[in-house]
């Protein structure tokens, strides 16, 4: 079971002294941008911003049907790119995409030889990549690596814990070897992470205004309903969509399954974040041992701006610092 003091949240998420990309070496033309869930492209938008320069490549990845090019994002990153290989979005599971198939993350050949050049680096980016999402992209960029690529760093803002599936969690190992929990510890976790965002003193005063009894333990910060591309839904192992809806029923049930009629909404909103914070540390430990690079969890809002404020960010570990 955990050790007393083992990845206590000093350890796990805490700020580092400079958690920004540029200092990490991730905003770096040498690198292909692959925005993981991009919906309307807008994060990749503000890396073209930041480095501005026409040279910047990026991929957009998204699974809905999206707009393409009939997007205002992605006709400006089009119209910016260099060449015109520079910019590409895939429609496409994030199961399903192998990277190095990619065209423009096949490394050029070398015009000296027949042989191909130094691989690819890319860094992978993603402005809340929903629950099982975040997995998938860390398992592809796992495939990158064993396929001769080279992973530059992540910047993942995670969230909707809600979302997991254990099937695909990266840090399955981590949890059975070192915490010595089982898939069925994993899904009483999973449920409670809903209690972190519903039992926020935001939430309470809707449910005052409502004159709800009890606290709304499911309500996130994202409205219910119908997701927008790259937010929302999540494609499980077993290939059934999991959204809003069946995310707040969940987090409904498991206050009573766990007795939470008999905690403070103070109570259940540390429980909650805890239970966040747990199935990120897994992700951590899979990001520094299968991926090879350094990593933390740092908060990158406060959360009376966001409750989602987890950022996963990781940097290879031959990338000196970058001074402004």
């Amino acid at each position: 079971m955990v050790q007393e003091g083992r990845w206590s949240k000093r350890e796990v998420l805490t700020p580092v002294p400079d958690p920004s990309c540029k200092s990490k070496g991730l905003l770096s033309e040498d690198n292909v941008f692959v925005e993981f869930g991009a919906g309307k492209g807008m994060l990749s938008l503000s890396v073209s911003e930041a480095l501005k320069s026409a040279a910047v490549r990026l991929l957009l990845v998204e699974r809905g049907g999206g707009n393409g090019l009939h997007n205002k994002a992605d006709r400006v990153l089009a119209a910016r790119a260099h060449a015109a290989e520079d910019f590409a979005r895939l429609r496409i599971d994030i199961r399903h995409l192998m990277l190095s198939k990619v065209p423009m993350l096949e490394p050029p050949k070398d015009p000296t030889s027949r042989a191909f050049s130094a691989p690819v680096p890319v860094a992978a980016i993603s402005k809340h990549l929903c629950g099982v999402a975040t997995d998938l992209a860390l398992r592809c960029l796992d495939g990158y690596q064993a396929r001769g690529g080279k992973v530059q760093g992540v910047a993942i803002a995670l969230c909707c814990h809600g979302a997991c599936h254990y099937e695909d969690y990266v840090g399955r190992a981590w949890w059975e070897d070192t915490l010595g929990l089982s898939a069925a510890h994993f899904e009483q976790v999973r449920q409670m992470t809903a209690w972190a965002t519903g039992c926020r003193p935001a939430a309470r005063a809707q449910m005052k205004e409502r004159g709800d009894a009890k606290p709304n333990v499911s309500q996130s910060d994202d409205k219910p309903g119908k997701p927008e591309d790259g937010e929302g839904s999540t494609q499980l192992a077993h290939g059934s969509e999991q959204s809003g809806p069946t995310m707040l029923k969940e987090g409904e049930a498991s206050g009573a399954a766990f007795g939470a009629e008999s905690f403070t909404p103070e109570k259940m909103l540390h429980l909650g974040r805890m239970c966040k914070q747990l199935i990120d540390a897994g992700r951590l430990a899979y990001v520094r041992e299968v991926l090879g690079l350094q990593a933390d969890l740092v908060q990158y809002c406060l959360e009376e701006v966001s409750a989602e404020n987890c950022l996963l960010v990781a940097w290879a570990r031959d990338t000196p610092d970058v001074k402004d």
